[in-house]
């Protein structure tokens, strides 16, 4: 009979805080998460599958969780949290841990029209979830990523009417709550502050986008900001106050060899609260 490697006790008993599988790419099958319709979907995903182990325990058995991944695969979902919440009580289950955590970032291909020459053409997101189980209650995370065109205002101020550096950039706005969120919410809130971008761009739609971007030059910072609190706005009647709201705005600088980046971390309460200050 084969030795349990795993189980046996290791040299030393210091906690292990996470440990798993990363970078492992499946499809998996969900509703539509931006059509109103049924359509069932078939989208790639970069999944990180792990637990908290126990201190007494040498290793984990990786195999389990591969075995966990294979029976959630093979049925469809209605929501990417969904998926990510059965890996996680599956993973739990497998073997003895304090903690399951799963991490899906899927690639979905948003069809849009053309801002001037209204052709059909796409738009590449990052629709993600996030779920821990300590076999009794759920931590989850929901979060979704859009590309974007960033002026930058300095320039404005210093040349005028001759225009600024622009560069591409991202937007990714995540929020941890017991309540449902519904994806196109945070769709509509990214697209509401910036300046959208796609792939198919003729000259009148390349011309229509740029000088969106100049007629609204942002810092980061600003982007950050109005993405927050158009997320207060949007849940403050929906969502519990402590639900917690990550944006990170990333800029990759045109006139820099670095990039830029800022990030706010907040519970929709103190958004709420430092929105009544202003």
């Amino acid at each position: 009979m084969l030795e349990d490697v795993p189980d046996e006790v290791p040299n030393f008993s210091i906690p292990i805080t996470w440990v798993g599988i990363v970078n492992r790419q499946t499809y998996i099958q969900i509703r539509d998460p931006f059509l109103s319709n049924s359509t069932i979907i078939s989208m790639l995903t970069n999944l990180a599958i792990g637990l908290s182990p126990l201190s007494n325990k040498r290793g984990i058995h990786m195999s389990r969780l591969e075995n966990e991944l294979q029976k959630a695969i093979s049925k469809t979902y209605d929501a990417l949290e969904e998926f990510t919440s059965t890996l996680a009580l599956g993973s739990y289950n497998s073997q003895p841990c304090k903690t399951s955590h799963v991490t899906a970032v899927g690639t979905y291909i948003l069809k849009v029209k053309t801002p001037k020459t209204m052709l059909n053409s796409q738009q590449i997101l990052r629709y993600s979830s996030d779920v821990s189980f300590n076999g009794s209650k759920y931590q989850k995370k929901i979060g979704l990523t859009i590309p974007i065109l960033i002026a930058c205002p300095c320039g404005m101020r210093t040349i005028g009417q001759l225009g600024t550096h622009t560069q591409k950039g991202s937007i990714t706005l995540s929020i941890k709550s017991s309540d449902t969120i519904d994806e196109k919410e945070l769709l509509t809130i990214l697209n509401n502050v910036s300046h959208g971008i796609c792939e198919l761009l003729k000259r009148p739609d390349e011309s229509e986008i740029i000088i969106r971007a100049l007629r609204k030059p942002q810092f980061v910072e600003d982007l950050a900001r109005e993405v927050a609190a158009k997320t207060y706005c949007t849940f403050k009647n929906t969502l519990a106050e402590g639900s917690v709201v990550h944006i990170k705005v990333h800029s990759q600088e045109s006139i820099h060899t670095h990039d830029v980046e800022a990030e706010i971390n907040m519970s929709l309460k103190e958004i709420g609260e430092n929105l009544e200050e202003n």
